[in-house]
């Protein structure tokens, strides 16, 4: 449902710019720029270097720009806590936060943490770094850091159209949930909800 809703959004906009925070191993990068019109700039960023094998060649395949590490509140080295575990099916990186893990059933029990650190920029530095003048869309899968990224990207939120984001609670301390982000922007609307995400579309831009 969300593909198809992003393909009418996407597809007609010439030279895209595409920001996701959180891209694990390149599954949505791959999905996501085979629905964009070239020339396009996608931006990929992802902290865990358990990762990297896989999402670099996605990012080289579709001319992805690849940045290691992620986005947050300020720029500094700061906590992590490092997302483990094998159901036999697959390693369990994917769960990674600059946010602390609460104990919960909702978890696999398989997961574990181990709390580490990374770099931390402000998502408002591809601003002047890239020369960009509008992001059409912000992929968000920063597992309760949402407020984070909110905090330090607000001249990058004034020029960006659409916002898809996990919107879970009580995951991990300090989660926002679906209420925390709606307060967080409140020139923002919601589109439509996909289980526990959500499509927010700037009022304002």
């Amino acid at each position: 449902m969300i593909y198809q809703k992003l393909k009418e959004i996407l597809s007609p906009v010439e030279k895209p710019v595409v920001v996701e925070i959180g891209a694990h191993i390149g599954t949505d990068t791959t999905k996501l720029c085979k629905m964009l019109r070239s020339p396009y700039k996608y931006f990929a960023v992802e902290p865990d270097s358990r990762n990297f094998e896989k999402l670099r060649p996605v990012c080289e395949e579709y001319d992805a720009i690849f940045m290691p590490f992620a986005f947050g509140a300020k720029t500094d080295f700061l906590p992590f806590w490092y997302s483990s575990g094998d159901n036999g099916k697959r390693t369990h990186t994917d769960s990674n936060s600059l946010k602390k893990p609460i104990d919960t059933p909702k978890r696999p029990a398989f997961v574990t943490f181990e709390k580490g650190k990374t770099l931390v920029f402000r998502l408002d530095i591809i601003l002047s770094a890239y020369l960009l003048n509008h992001i059409d869309l912000i992929w968000m899968d920063v597992q309760g850091a949402e407020l984070d990224v909110f905090e330090g990207g607000k001249e990058a939120l004034k020029i960006t159209r659409y916002i898809y984001t996990e919107c879970q609670e009580g995951r991990y301390k300090g989660q926002p949930g679906l209420s925390g982000i709606l307060e967080a922007l409140p020139d923002w609307e919601m589109v439509l909800k996909n289980g526990d995400n959500v499509l927010l579309r700037n009022t304002k831009c």
